[in-house]
């Protein structure tokens, strides 16, 4: 290799450790709080269910200019945010054997996780300077059952106190979308609708 040839691969390489660092130094990294969840909520012909975890495996990072709300682009990612749920680790509080049935139906044992991959969100509204709250339109996946959908909704927003963030979103959907047939118990006749509500609540501080 000539010399030249060395001097420009060289400076390659040194403009892009450069410009990876800048993008890392304009975001920072999150961890979740003890308190964050996720919960699938859903109806059977005789009662509502509800199966709620704290388990929650995450890559969640954001914008740093994304703290001054009012000067931050509508058009600009907030950050990147990825999160999978351990089927097995969902459960209701009385726990039964409908905690069995759905686990059996979202096919735990071939899929065992529930993931989110945010493939794009921007800041939608600003619902309260004053209390630093608020909306994004998220653009992105969920895999369920091994079966990937696209999905867009809004997240909740807010910044608290000792650099904490807060952010809950809510979606419903149809089990049989994802391939899932739903569950029965008691020989049929405890029957479960279609319809779920998928939320999840996270707190984040900064690494």
């Amino acid at each position: 290799m000539s010399y030249y040839m060395r001097v420009k691969s060289s400076f390659l390489l040194l403009l892009g450790c450069f410009c990876l660092f800048f993008l890392q130094a304009q975001q920072t990294s999150y961890t979740l709080s003890e308190e964050s969840s996720f919960s699938i909520k859903g109806k059977t012909n005789v009662s509502d269910w509800t199966i709620t975890t704290s388990e929650i495996k995450h890559e969640i990072s954001l914008e740093n200019s994304l703290k001054d709300l009012e000067d931050f682009p509508e058009d600009k990612p907030v950050g990147d945010v990825t999160f999978s749920i351990p089927v097995n680790s969902l459960s209701s509080d009385g726990g039964g054997i409908m905690d069995d049935r759905i686990k059996k139906a979202l096919k735990a044992d071939k899929h065992p996780e529930i993931t989110y991959l945010l493939n794009r969100g921007t800041l939608k509204e600003i619902t309260s300077s004053k209390e630093s709250t608020f909306v994004v339109h998220a653009s992105g996946q969920i895999t369920l059952a091994g079966i990937k959908r696209r999905v867009e909704f809004p997240i909740k927003g807010q910044f608290m106190d000792d650099g904490l963030i807060k952010l809950e979103g809510v979606y419903d959907m149809q089990m049989t979308k994802f391939s899932v047939k739903p569950p029965s118990a008691m020989y049929g006749q405890i029957q479960t609708e279609d319809e779920i509500r998928v939320r999840f609540s996270l707190t984040l501080y900064p690494n």
